[in-house]
């Protein structure tokens, strides 16, 4: 078996807020030999504790990823390998926390709340091919904390 090489980009992912909807972040494209971060996107996730869906942001730590297949979108996406008790983990594109069931959704900016309370992310499939382009469909990583 040959191992597939690994990108010079990274993820970092700093949680900033932990709302009763969603969290919400600051999503760092992390070059690993410069040490610098050329870009930076905002994220959303479901919320710290469990949904009414029961679904809740991913926990903090480290997580391989790599270029998958994604099922319900038809399309390959970055996916989290190796989150505890958790399956299925995609980097996708999305406006807001309905729009996900456990992923993370990458946007350039953060729209403020709606009547509900609600963020929304802006400009999310941009976001996703800037990911893809500077990662270019290697195998990485994403650090996630707060």
């Amino acid at each position: 078996m040959t191992s597939v090489p690994d990108s010079d980009y990274s993820f970092l992912l700093k949680r900033i807020d932990f709302l009763k909807y969603a969290t919400l972040g600051e999503f760092w494209i992390w070059n690993k030999k410069t040490n610098n971060c050329p870009k930076k996107f905002f994220s959303l996730e479901p919320p710290k504790l469990p949904d009414e869906r029961g679904c809740q942001c991913i926990p903090e730590g480290k997580y391989s990823i790599g270029w998958q297949y994604m099922l319900s979108h038809d399309v390959c996406h970055y996916e989290l390998i190796a989150v505890p008790m958790r399956s299925g983990i995609f980097i996708h594109k999305g406006n807001s926390v309905i729009d996900t069931t456990g992923c993370i959704l990458v946007g350039e900016g953060l729209i403020l709340p709606d009547q509900l309370g609600q963020y929304k992310l802006k400009n999310s499939s941009y976001a996703i091919d800037c990911i893809e382009m500077y990662l270019a469909k290697l195998d990485s990583n994403i650090i996630i904390y707060h």
